[in-house]
């Protein structure tokens, strides 16, 4: 009886896929949150700064990845993920195709920003080059130290969410004690948004079995 009113059409049903959408994207860019927040929060001093320097490494760390992905093969010219890529290991960020990192790539981005930004943000420079330093040399920093982190974790990331999606068939394999495994591991990786890695196992084969009911198949 409330078709009337929140039916498909109705200003209520709008409103709520409003709410919906709002809600999503704000949980899609967890990552970049926190890298801005722990930024904001570790900074001693000239904390704009930080944020500023965090939202830029942020930026620059994914579009590294990114390229390297396009260079190595991983993701094709038009953008899609080749068909040799295990499936939930690069996602989207940003718009830009790049290792599923979750919050723990956004935290990674805060402390390395949060870490020169102490160190930096008060350094003074030869005077030919004096407009550059103090708070204007933080981001210049923290560009180029997000370039190498980006490759670091292009090399190091992926075999980490291997052992990540191993866990995930480890439950497959382990009866009952998997079930413990897989209620600990997944609430123990949601903090860091990878528990998506971690349950593609269950998500992509048919664990449950399948069945055919009046004609349709669900697995």
């Amino acid at each position: 009886g409330l078709e009337g009113i929140m039916g498909s059409g109705t200003l209520l049903h709008h409103a709520f896929l409003l709410m919906s959408a709002v809600g999503s994207v704000i949980f899609a860019n967890l990552p970049l949150l926190f890298a801005l927040a722990v930024a904001l929060g570790m900074a001693k001093e000239e904390k704009a700064v930080a944020v500023l320097s965090a939202a830029l490494s942020f930026i620059v760390l994914h579009k590294t990845i990114s390229e390297l992905l396009v260079f190595s093969g991983q993701v094709l010219p038009n953008g899609e993920t080749a068909p040799n890529v295990i499936a939930g290991t690069i996602g989207t960020t940003l718009g830009m195709p790049s290792l599923e990192m979750g919050i723990f790539g956004g935290i990674l981005v805060g402390l390395l920003v949060a870490l020169l930004h102490n160190r930096f943000y008060k350094v003074e420079l030869p005077t030919v080059f004096s407009f550059f330093g103090g708070v204007r040399f933080v981001p210049i920093i923290c560009t180029l130290a997000s370039i190498l982190l980006g490759v670091a974790c292009f090399f190091v990331w992926p075999p980490i969410q291997k052992l990540i999606l191993a866990s995930g068939q480890l439950v497959v394999k382990s009866g009952l004690y998997g079930t413990f495994i897989f209620g600990f591991m997944e609430r123990a990786l949601i903090p860091f948004g990878l528990h998506h890695v971690f349950y593609m196992p269950f998500w992509q084969s048919a664990l449950g079995g399948a069945m055919s009911i009046d004609g349709t198949m669900y697995y």
